[in-house]
C-alpha cells in the first residue's frame, strides 16, 4: 500500500491505516520529494520542477506536531533545512533546499485552530495528518484551485465519518485510496539501511489482545470505526450481499 500510494497521480491521496503502519513516514517521504525535487528512479507519481509551497495539519501543537516533525527530521536531508517554532515550541515555519538551487517553504497548522485559518493561502500539496473536520478540509483545498496542487491523508480513521464517503469511497477519478494493515510493517530487512525495521509478531499480538473487537478494525486494520455495528447507507447489489 505504502508504495501505491507514494507513486498515486492524483490530485487527492489517501493513506487510511492502523495504529503503526508506517502511515507518518510514508507521507514525509513524499514531502521531501515535493520540497527537495529529488525524486528516486521508480517514482511515477506528481513531480513538481520547481520550489513549493506547502502546508500541513496536524492533532494538536503539540503531540501531533512532534509526530510528524520527528519523521521530517528523520527523513528530509540533513543540512536542507531550517525550521522556526511557535510560542510553544512546536517546530512550524519549514525551508528546505530545493535542487534548483531555490527554496521549498511550507508551514504546520493545528486541527485546534479555527477553520478560517487555513484560508487564504496558495499551496502546491497539503498533507492531513489523522483526520481532519471538513471544514478545515474545505477550507484548505481552495488553496490547490489555483496551482492544481494535490492533497494528501494519512489517518487511522477512529473520527470524523465524512471521509469514509467523500475520500475512502469516493467515485471521483482525482481520488485515489489505499487501506494498510497493521501487518503490512511487519518486521523486514532494509536493504537500503541494511537494518531491521517494522514491528515484530510478537509486539502485534500483545497489542492485539488488549482491544475489543470493534478496536481491532480500527487500530489493527485501519477500518472505519462509524460502520462497526451499522447497515451501509448505500447498497449495490452488484457489489454487495445481503
Amino acid at each position: 500500500p505504502e508504495y501505491d500510494f507514494i507513486n498515486s497521480f492524483k490530485k487527492i491521496t489517501g493513506f487510511f491505516g492502523s495504529n503503526r503502519s508506517g502511515k507518518t513516514t510514508t507521507v514525509d517521504v513524499k514531502v521531501g520529494y515535493f520540497t527537495t525535487g529529488e525524486y528516486p528512479d521508480w517514482y511515477k507519481g506528481k513531480k513538481f520542477d520547481r520550489p513549493t509551497k506547502g502546508r500541513i495539519f496536524a492533532n494538536g501543537f503539540t503531540k501531533g506536531v512532534a509526530v510528524v516533525t520527528e519523521k521530517l527530521h528523520e527523513w528530509l536531508p540533513k543540512g536542507s533545512y531550517q525550521v522556526g517554532k511557535n510560542s510553544l515550541g512546536a517546530e512550524i515555519h519549514w525551508r528546505v533546499k530545493h535542487k534548483s538551487g531555490g527554496e521549498s517553504v511550507f508551514d504546520i497548522l493545528s486541527y485546534e485552530q479555527d477553520s478560517s485559518a487555513a484560508e487564504g493561502a496558495n499551496h502546491d500539496w497539503i498533507l492531513f495528518d489523522e483526520p481532519p473536520p471538513r471544514a478545515m478540509y474545505i477550507a484548505a483545498i481552495r488553496g490547490l484551485v489555483d496551482t492544481g496542487g494535490v492533497c494528501m491523508f494519512a489517518l487511522t480513521p477512529l473520527r470524523e465519518p465524512w471521509l469514509f464517503d467523500e475520500i475512502y469511497n469516493s467515485k471521483n477519478n482525482d481520488v485515489f485510496s489505499v487501506l494498510c494493515d497493521m501487518r503490512h510493517n511487519l518486521q523486514r530487512y532494509n536493504p537500503l539501511t541494511r537494518r531491521m525495521i517494522g514491528i515484530t509478531e510478537e509486539n502485534i499480538r500483545s497489542f492485539e489482545k488488549t482491544l475489543t473487537e470493534e478496536e481491532r478494525e480500527t487500530r489493527m486494520h485501519g477500518k472505519f470505526r462509524y460502520l462497526a455495528g451499522r447497515i451501509w447507507k448505500e447498497g449495490d447489489r452488484e457489489v454487495h450481499t445481503f
